[in-house]
């Protein structure tokens, strides 16, 4: 009988396998907010393994999303779109049938800080002392951090702190998040890369703000197999000269 592939690679380039759902064991769990959710039935199990440590450490990391259907990733995707515009969406989202949450291995996580949930993209990346206690523990239970910061053209997306993936080994877990590097890199479907931003010097821009600049860029090459990016340079701020009267 076949087994389910927890080094599954679905990604911009790689969809889902068609016959995915054969042999897929799913459990529902909710969250605090009796939302519920549908995970792997193994993903559940380590989920909730991690989530009781992260308690114990005073840091509450609750479910926000789990295995989507193409319908729901197709209603998000446009959701993301009238409300932050394509090219955000693009690098956010996932297009229908190219989604980890299709595997039911991913989860999507949200804080909860002293009583109040932090659920929106640009709120949960204020808290990066969180995120590193929970990124921390998260190869102990079979975990990587999907999405790291840095490899947004092999991933095709963003950093995303709160997106974490399950492969039912600690091991391979341990050494992808020691290794920083992505599931791509680790499984040969990408090279290992770097890519070099020169930021120039600017009064207008910071390096952080240049720095997401890039991010739709470096996207975008995730996707081509064509060429491979290397170098980004900004070649400086451009001031309009006004005459005085």
């Amino acid at each position: 009988m076949k087994q389910t592939d927890y080094l599954v690679l679905v990604n911009q380039l790689n969809a889902l396998p068609n016959d995915w759902y054969e042999t897929l064991e799913t459990v529902r769990i909710r969250n605090r907010y009796d939302e519920e959710l549908v995970l792997e039935k193994r993903t559940a199990a380590a989920y909730r393994k991690l989530k009781a440590e992260l308690e114990e450490n005073g840091i509450v990391a609750e479910p926000d999303s789990a295995l989507r259907s193409i319908e729901v990733q197709q209603k998000i995707m446009d959701e993301f779109i009238r409300e932050y515009g394509e090219s955000y969406a693009k690098k956010t989202v996932a297009p229908p049938g190219y989604s980890e949450h299709h595997t039911g291995l991913a989860v999507d996580l949200f804080l909860v800080i002293d009583g109040n949930d932090s659920r929106r993209n640009e709120d949960l990346v204020q808290h990066p002392e969180l995120w590193s206690a929970i990124h921390k523990r998260l190869s102990k239970y079979g975990f990587i951090l999907r999405y790291p910061y840095g490899k947004e053209h092999i991933t095709g997306y963003g950093y995303e702190p709160w997106h974490i993936r399950y492969l039912n080994d600690s091991a391979k877990a341990e050494e992808i998040m020691r290794r920083n590097i992505s599931l791509e890199e680790y499984l040969g479907a990408a090279a290992e890369s770097f890519v070099s931003i020169d930021y120039g010097t600017s009064r207008k821009y910071s390096e952080e703000e240049l720095y997401e600049a890039t991010v739709p860029i470096r996207c975008r090459f995730a996707a081509d197999v064509s060429c491979t990016l290397e170098k980004l340079t900004y070649s400086g701020d451009r001031f309009e000269i006004r005459k005085m009267r």
